[in-house]
């Protein structure tokens, strides 16, 4: 017999003061009595009588309750032999992430370090002399199990076919799961490049865990963000775009970063020996080949030979310091289409060296204005006109027809009920609600209480202007509220905005007055508008999807043809239901097949916790350190010797005596009123005859 806790057995000496509390004299209280003549004629003994300590049954239940309970707290168990089971698992955990991919001293990446080690580990696990089966985890997005059940030999064939990702692992859902799959008895090795006190595990996982740290100092620096932004008020076709920067290396580093259109970026990795301002050249010259749908290649040859000072796109040189971070502005990029934001770091991660985006074409957009405000659509085409390739239409409610809406939507006033199939839709100061939206009562005055971060408001210092004096309450649904007022003690939403079934929509609790359209200085309401017309702009049907790695790609969609194959760096997927989708697992250029076409998919590696791979690892030479689990004990010796030892937990049978225990107190309680009751009758009726 045995306790999980044996330091609560000392709440047992908690029967001490309860046997003191049963036998310490108690003071008689003193009475007041009419005279004492009577007890003076009683004569007092010589010596007091002892009175043998006598201790009622409650005491020995109350003793027996305290003794059940100290034990019941300990936890007790006995030990029962039982025959030997199946072979103890033993599993091998392989942390598959993109920081393994890091490069160490030798050449080598952490991942091969690991792969390379972790077949030597499986293969004395499955010596015959261990008696030990193998079960191979992959510890990738989702925890993986490749295969289970194997020898030396199968373990090291699945363990080498391997490969690494480039995503973050959720290691702490494969270090559980291999603990459920390893059982009491068995043993876990974890290969990842974290070290172990950094990974949130289980007291059982952790103590049946061995980790085997690869991670060592390294240097990296990493492209996180790509932004694009149009330049509404140029007349040229010309675009902004931002790029960010870190340095995740404990040293200052010199960088270097280009801004490259795909195609030219493609032909320039494909060539043996690029001239060496070739990505300079390359990054005007896209503009030409894409406005005169020529070759890209021509376009550089063409651009090589012209030898064309190029400014907007031109590399730039950072000097960033440890931990440091910086936002490039390339301004007034001539071209359109996609691109890679490139920087030649020469670090020891290139993957996350290189983000794609993409500027859209500035081809024309319909807008469709539904409203009984002819100077609204004036206004607004006037603006439209000078903020973008847009052509306004304006009709009446009575003259709306649902499959003429075909870029952008807007509902002045005007709430169909069959939404837009396919446009991207704002609906301003609706009088109801459809499958859309939901409106609520006007709330009345109404005063902004919260603002919250979105393209839509931004450059709009003071949102108060757009709501006016009497707005329209949006009710919470499927849409983001991004402009919340505070109207009689309550919330209601005055600006929502989403993506629903593939389309934008935007909600506005407030009109436009055309008359503010007409006044320069009434910059929120043109500000706003500016933006709304931004953010609603379709995609062109041919324009590549921009992802990161780790995400999930549908199929189907609502405005598109679903994709039936997709082919890039993981090989060729096929996916045959339009509700099928799958985790995109390795950064690069895809191509998606639908049957209306062909469109590309730029899946890019954006993760800071994965890209500082200098976060872990010892300062020491030795480049892997192992952290082993605790030593086997007696039961696990008797199990590899035949018997097998559990632990039958006797908590239940505890349980049941300190439940009788108060049970059987409460009874004698009982009694003892009930006796004291009718003693206390008895008397009173012997007086009453007397």
């Amino acid at each position: 017999m045995g306790f999980e806790t044996p330091l609560w057995l000392a709440a047992a000496a908690l029967i001490a003061p309860l046997v003191w509390l049963y036998l310490r004299i108690r003071a008689r209280p003193p009475a007041t009595v009419s005279s004492l003549r009577i007890w003076k004629l009683v004569p007092s003994p010589a010596t007091p009588p002892r009175r043998r300590p006598k201790l009622p049954l409650l005491f020995f239940i109350q003793a027996l309750l305290i003794a059940a309970s100290a034990l019941a707290l300990a936890g007790p168990f006995r030990r029962e032999e039982r025959p030997p089971g199946p072979p103890r698992d033993a599993v091998v955990v392989i942390d598959v992430s993109a920081s393994m991919q890091a490069k160490r001293e030798d050449g080598s990446t952490r991942f091969e370090a690991a792969r390379d080690e972790a077949i030597e580990q499986a293969s004395a696990l499955a010596a015959p002399e261990a008696g030990k089966r193998v079960t191979v985890i992959r510890a990738g997005p989702q925890p993986e199990v490749i295969a289970s059940g194997l020898d030396a030999g199968g373990a090291a064939d699945n363990i080498g076919e391997l490969e690494v990702l480039d995503t973050a692992a959720n290691l702490t859902a494969a270090v559980e799961l291999a603990a459920n799959l390893a059982g009491r008895q068995g043993s876990i090795d974890v290969f990842t490049d974290v070290p172990a006190d950094e990974i949130v595990m289980s007291r059982d996982a952790r103590a049946a865990a061995r980790v085997h740290d690869f991670g060592s100092p390294a240097e990296n620096a990493a492209v996180t963000s790509v932004q694009v932004q149009s330049n509404l008020f140029d007349g040229e076709e010309t675009s902004r775009v931002l790029v960010s920067v870190e340095n995740f290396a404990p040293v200052a580093r010199d960088l270097e970063l280009r801004l490259v259109p795909l195609e030219v970026a493609a032909d320039a990795n494909a060539a043996a020996a690029p001239a060496p301002n070739a990505s300079v050249a390359a990054a005007g010259v896209s503009a030409t080949a894409t406005r005169s749908a020529a070759p890209a290649a021509a376009a550089v040859a063409t651009a090589a030979v012209a030898d064309e000072p190029i400014d907007p796109a031109a590399p730039r040189t950072l000097h960033l310091e440890p931990g440091e971070s910086s936002v490039v502005a390339f301004e007034n990029v001539p071209w359109s289409g996609a691109f890679e934001a490139r920087i030649a770091a020469g670090d020891d991660l290139p993957l996350d060296d290189v983000l794609y985006g993409n500027v859209p074409e500035r081809a024309p957009v319909d807008v469709l204005l539904v409203t009984e405000s002819p100077r609204l659509g004036e206004r607004l085409a006037w603006l439209a006109a000078r903020a973008g390739p847009f052509e306004v239409r304006t009709v009446a409610p009575k003259g709306y027809r649902p499959q003429e809406a075909r870029g952008i939507a807007i509902f002045d006033r005007f709430v169909p009920e069959l939404p837009p199939a396919r446009a991207n839709v704002a609906y301003l100061a609706p009088s109801k609600g459809n499958a859309d939206l939901t409106v609520i009562e006007k709330p009345g005055q109404v005063q902004v209480a919260e603002r919250r971060e979105h393209p839509l408001l931004r450059g709009v210092s003071e949102p108060k202007a757009l709501v006016g004096v009497t707005p329209i309450g949006l009710a919470p649904g499927a849409l983001r509220s991004l402009l919340m007022g505070r109207s009689e003690g309550r919330e209601v939403a005055l600006l929502q905005a989403g993506e629903v079934g593939g389309r934008r929509i935007v909600a506005t609790g407030f009109r436009f007055d055309p008359s503010a359209l007409e006044r320069a200085d009434d910059l929120p309401s043109l500000v706003f508008l500016l933006n709304l017309l931004t953010y609603l702009k379709p995609e062109a049907a041919d324009a590549p999807l921009l992802r990161t790695t780790g995400e999930r790609l549908r199929a189907g969609s609502r405005l598109a043809a679903p994709i039936e194959e997709l082919r890039g760096p993981s090989g060729v997927t096929t996916l045959g239901d339009p509700g099928a989708d799958l985790t995109l697992e390795r950064a690069g250029v895809y191509e998606a097949a639908s049957a209306s076409g062909t469109r590309k998919v730029l899946v890019s590696f954006v993760d800071p916790a994965e890209s500082n791979v200098g976060r872990s690892g010892p300062v020491s030479a030795e480049p892997t350190r192992t952290v082993a689990a605790p030593a086997v004990d007696a039961e696990a010796e008797a199990a590899s010797a035949g018997v097998e030892a559990a632990h039958v937990s006797l908590l239940p049978a505890v349980l049941f005596v300190v439940l009788a225990a108060m049970l059987l107190e409460w009874i004698v309680v009982a009694s003892d009123r009930q006796g004291g009751r009718r003693a206390a009758a008895g008397a009173s009726a012997g007086g009453t005859e007397r």
